[in-house]
């Protein structure tokens, strides 16, 4: 009995056909197909490498200009020479960066509760408001007032025992010649101190009369608090114009005095 289930065996596995050689060999168009196929898909990465490449190049090279141009270092410069000053240091604390819909501008806190002005023009299109302050405070802001024809804004924003700069009430802020400061966000910067003369007024296309800055203002500084040697602002910065005589560029500021009257701040 034992005999016939091996030969049974051996039968069975006689009916089983064994694999073809071939089955065990690699195939030539196989090889090529995949060789092609990695070589594209090399190819690919490589394009795409190259996209990432250049489109990150674009991106460096459009802000590498603000940020490195020789403008942008002498505001470094200079801005690091001022903030020596113990007294400039605490006035920056006071000065914010103002964001919102792409846009940048400057404002600077008066009320330790948060109270800040800006210009009409910084905020005018930006559906939400952030306020950030050099020591990284951020707060949600809203426009409480409004006078586009003086291109002035007072924000709002919930804080407490936030830094503030004084206001100059006094009624000779058109002398010319008074040394001043400036702090704001020029040119992709961030709470840059400049200094200046003022120059006396200027009949602009606002109601009344503005300040003439003999100061460097660029890009960014719309907002920004012109400072009088006693630490009170004397101005708000809205623009800048190049005077056709000896094409200098001056900076232009809302005299505090007009402000103070149409908020009617005591």
């Amino acid at each position: 009995m034992k005999r016939e289930e091996e030969e049974d065996y051996i039968e069975r596995n006689q009916d089983d056909e064994e694999p073809p050689l071939e089955d065990f060999l690699v195939n030539e168009d196989d090889i090529r197909r995949k060789e092609e196929t990695s070589r594209k898909r090399k190819k690919l990465m490589k394009l795409i490498s190259l996209i990432i490449i250049l489109v990150l190049s674009v991106n460096v090279w459009g802000i590498f200009p603000k940020l490195f141009n020789l403008p942008s270092i002498q505001f470094l410069l200079k801005s690091k020479e001022l903030s020596n000053n113990k007294r400039i240091e605490e006035w920056k604390k006071a000065v914010v960066s103002i964001n919102g819909n792409g846009i940048k501008g400057t404002g600077f806190n008066i009320v330790s509760s948060g109270k800040i002005l800006t210009n009409s023009h910084v905020v005018e299109e930006m559906d939400s408001i952030l306020v950030t302050f050099p020591d990284g405070q951020l707060f949600s802001a809203k426009v409480i007032s409004d006078y586009p024809d003086y291109d002035f804004a007072l924000l709002e924003i919930e804080g407490e025992s936030l830094p503030t700069l004084d206001l100059d009430k006094s009624t000779d802020q058109e002398e010319i010649g008074k040394h001043i400061y400036i702090i704001g966000n020029p040119l992709a910067h961030s709470f840059i101190v400049m200094e200046g003369e003022t120059a006396g007024l200027y009949q602009s296309s606002l109601p009344k009369p503005v300040l003439l800055l003999n100061a460097p203002i660029q890009s960014g500084n719309s907002g920004s608090p012109v400072i009088n040697e006693d630490g009170e602002v004397i101005g708000v910065v809205y623009a800048s114009i190049e005077k056709t005589k000896n094409n200098q560029r001056f900076g232009l500021a809302i005299p505090i005095e007009n402000i103070i009257q149409e908020l009617d701040i005591d």
